[in-house]
């Protein structure tokens, strides 16, 4: 059992606990580290590729009205991607969604994968299980991955039915996209459809897992197949009555970003 399985709740699951002087600490810890690496990009990164002078003499040249029109469309770019992960974590506010949007985003563009390990502190912070905050990484992740490999396929198709020629480039990218797209799926609709499917990918899962135990000398973790049918569950709890309305967040996230650029 799961420190999630002792409570009822909408998804059979406890609400968030209070944090920990351990759970504090490591959020702590986390705000330091993000203000070491923000200093690190626009102190020391972005110099080297970034012309900071004419950088402001740009936005100098902008209007006013051009410069609120600019500042209005990125906070509103903010709320369809705060809004997908507030979905799939129950009981997480917009308001937390988009600080989390924010801050993992900022430094992932920086350190891979550590956007996970930003939102894993945050939410945690906020008092959410382990497993809680695992799935609503996992859960976004999924729907997210879905639409990036949608869109360009979509876009192609109205391009070509529109008539426009040379996509030669293009087609390969939304037939590499269509690829991935269908990969994505097919392991998707598997884990919601099939328990057997489920247990069989959990199996090589665990089957990785002691290997790489082995490898580096520890003991395996027992029950991995187990946690993995479990978290499959949970999570198929939550995206069933959201799916639509995740998905549509996560679309308008990206509609919106081509719409400013």
């Amino acid at each position: 059992m799961t420190e999630d399985s002792a409570a009822h709740s909408p998804y059979g699951r406890p609400p968030p606990s209070r944090l920990s002087a351990k759970d504090r600490k490591r959020s702590i810890i986390l705000v330091l580290v993000g203000l070491a690496i923000a200093a690190v990009i626009f102190l020391v990164i972005l110099p080297e590729v970034i012309d900071y002078e004419q950088v402001w003499e740009t936005i100098k040249s902008l209007s006013t009205a051009q410069i609120v029109i600019l500042i209005i469309a990125g906070l509103i770019y903010y709320i369809p991607e705060g809004w997908l992960y507030a979905l799939v974590v129950p009981g997480m506010s917009l308001w937390q969604g988009i600080k989390a949007w924010v801050a993992s985003t900022g430094i992932g563009t920086t350190i891979p994968a550590a956007d996970l390990v930003a939102r894993f502190g945050m939410y945690r912070s906020w008092g959410n299980s382990i497993d809680a905050s695992m799935r609503g990484i996992f859960l976004s992740g999924a729907f997210d991955w879905v639409v990036k490999f949608s869109l360009p396929v979509i876009a192609v198709v109205l391009l070509a039915a529109f008539g426009v020629e040379g996509l030669d480039f293009l087609v390969l990218i939304a037939v590499i996209a269509g690829i991935l797209l269908v990969a994505c799926l097919g392991v998707l609709i598997g884990l919601v459809r099939s328990e057997r499917f489920t247990r069989w990918l959990a199996g090589r899962i665990e089957g990785v897992g002691e290997w790489v135990a082995d490898k580096v000398k520890r003991d395996p973790v027992s029950g991995l197949a187990q946690r993995v049918v479990m978290f499959r569950d949970d999570s198929v709890g939550i995206a069933r009555p959201k799916g639509l309305l995740a998905f549509l967040a996560s679309a308008l996230g990206k509609l919106w970003q081509y719409v400013m650029l």
